[in-house]
């Protein structure tokens, strides 16, 4: 399942399930369990010659359209 995906199926959810969702999902992220490794993205940057390289990075993750 891609994000775009799940992030339709949670939007399908009724506001009181969303809400949990989030809920516990933020309480294991902040008890130790693991981070999303996307929010991580930039941390560690690299040189690769381009002035921002992080500026089609939907595209290549998602397949997002320029």
């Amino acid at each position: 399942m891609s994000v775009q995906e799940l992030e339709a199926e949670v939007l399908r959810l009724p506001a009181a399930e969303r809400e949990e969702l989030v809920r516990r999902l933020l309480a294991h992220v902040s008890a130790g369990g693991a981070a999303d490794p996307l929010l991580g993205l930039g941390s560690d940057p690299v040189a690769c010659g381009l002035a921002d390289a992080s500026a089609h990075h939907d595209r290549h993750l998602y397949g997002a359209a320029d």
